[in-house]
C-alpha cells in the first residue's frame, strides 16, 4: 500500500520487549499494518487477547489474511481511527502505538489500566520511542531512546490536532500534582510545629 512502511525487525522487537507482555493479557495494538506486529504480540499474550486498530480497508483485510495463514485467533483486528483506541474492551494492560503522534492521545491514557504500560514514537519528523507507566500517582516515563522515524497517526487525536497531550505536559501534570500533595502536608506540620511552640 502506498506511504506505508513495515518496522524493521529491531525496532518491532524492542517495542515488545519494552512493552513486558505477560501471558492473559489484553494488548490495543493502533496500526495493524501486515499484522506481523499483532501476531508476535498474540503469541505472547497466549490466553489473553489483542486488538488492533488500523484505518485503511486493505491493510485490515491483509493482516486478517496473514494471521488466519498463521492459524491465529487471539488477534482481533478493527477497522477504525486508532487515535481514538477502542473503548469496546478497554482497559488494557498495554498499548502500543506503531504511528508516529506529536502526542500521545488523550483517550488512549483513559483506556489503560492503572500499572499499565504505553508505548509510542513521539515527535515530528524524528520520533523518539517513549514508554510511559499509568501509575496511582500519574503517568510515569520509564523509557525514552531518540532517533527513529514512523509514519504519522492520523485521525481525530492523531499527528497535529489537539486533544493529545504531551510527554512535558504529563510529567508536569504528575509534578504538580506532586507538589501541591507536599505543600499541603508541608503545610500541616508547619501547622504542627505552630501548636507544639
Amino acid at each position: 500500500m502506498k506511504n506505508q512502511t513495515i518496522s524493521q525487525p529491531g525496532v518491532v522487537t524492542r517495542m515488545t520487549e519494552w512493552l513486558d507482555v505477560r501471558d492473559g493479557q489484553k494488548i490495543l495494538e493502533i496500526g495493524t499494518g501486515s499484522g506481523w506486529q499483532s501476531a508476535i504480540l498474540a503469541y505472547l499474550v497466549g490466553k489473553g487477547d489483542v486488538y488492533s486498530v488500523e484505518r485503511h480497508p486493505e491493510l485490515v483485510k491483509f493482516a486478517q489474511e496473514n494471521l488466519k495463514k498463521l492459524n491465529i485467533d487471539n488477534v482481533h483486528v478493527i477497522l477504525g481511527d486508532g487515535s481514538v483506541g477502542y473503548t469496546d474492551k478497554s482497559p488494557y494492560d498495554r498499548i502500543i502505538i506503531t504511528a508516529a503522534c506529536s502526542e500521545i492521545p488523550l483517550p488512549l491514557f483513559d483506556q489503560l489500566k492503572e500499572n499499565g504500560l504505553i508505548i509510542a514514537p513521539v515527535g515530528d519528523s524524528s520520533q523518539s520511542l517513549i514508554l510511559l507507566q499509568k501509575t496511582p500517582k500519574g503517568i510515569v516515563e520509564i523509557k525514552n531512546q531518540p532517533k527513529y522515524v514512523f509514519v504519522p497517526l492520523h485521525g481525530k487525536f492523531g499527528k497535529n490536532n489537539c486533544f493529545c497531550i504531551t510527554i512535558k505536559r504529563i510529567l508536569l501534570r504528575h509534578n504538580l500534582l506532586l507538589i501541591l500533595y507536599l505543600l499541603t502536608h508541608l503545610h500541616l506540620l508547619h501547622s504542627l510545629v505552630i501548636l507544639l511552640l
